[in-house]
């Protein structure tokens, strides 16, 4: 159980909550529904050396990947509960994860750089999604079975001062013409509030 506090969570299904801490384990709760909803500690995961930040998890690939100020973001296996591999080479605290349910892409943002990953552990690509000074607060994948209205992977950042990115996984070619996996702007949305401003992006989801 956890001896810190709780910095992140998710429900990998309807059955199962994962919570992340301050501690830097990862618990997996059962979750009952009967006249009063009921937590069971199923398992507690260690594998990080700092506290975790953020956590994603794939129904139907059944992986939780959690990200940590450690700067490694940790695939687990959801049905065994055990330690699958850790995704390394981040600059600074990995503050945002995500996973694609219909790819199995990973994507992990740290400071201003997003990366994308195989379920393996294989690097696809890292970019640079905004400016050194400002990180990614937010991020998100669309997952349209069919991709419906769009042929590529999509993926939405969010940003300081109501900045919304587009983004587009192709591949592209280098200076030397080799082609590779690489995330091409698509379009800018700025959200503003006549109130407040224009507010820092800490969340995106697609509705229906």
């Amino acid at each position: 159980m956890h001896i810190g506090y709780i910095s992140a969570a998710c429900f990998p299904d309807k059955r199962i909550l994962a919570t992340g801490s301050t501690d830097g384990t990862v618990c997996m709760w059962k979750v009952k529904h009967e006249k009063a909803m009921d937590f069971t500690l199923l398992d507690c995961l260690r594998g990080h050396s700092a506290g975790v930040v953020s956590l994603a998890a794939s129904r139907s690939y059944s992986i939780l990947v959690s990200g940590s100020e450690d700067k490694t973001a940790i695939v687990w296996d959801l049905n065994r509960m055990e330690y699958v591999r850790t995704l390394e080479g981040h600059d600074s605290p990995v503050d945002v994860v995500q996973v694609n349910d219909a790819t199995v892409n990973i994507i992990t943002c740290s400071g201003n750089i997003l990366r994308v990953w195989s379920i393996n552990g294989n690097l696809y690509l890292t970019k640079s999604a905004c400016p050194s000074s400002e990180p990614i607060l937010s991020c998100v994948y669309y997952e349209g079975t069919l991709n419906e209205w769009y042929e590529n992977d999509l993926l939405v950042t969010g940003h300081r001062k109501g900045v919304i990115k587009f983004w587009s996984k192709e591949l592209v070619k280098d200076k030397n013409g080799k082609t590779q996996w690489g995330l091409v702007l698509k379009r800018n949305i700025y959200q503003e509030d006549h109130a407040n401003g224009e507010p820092d992006i800490t969340a995106l989801a697609f509705a229906g």
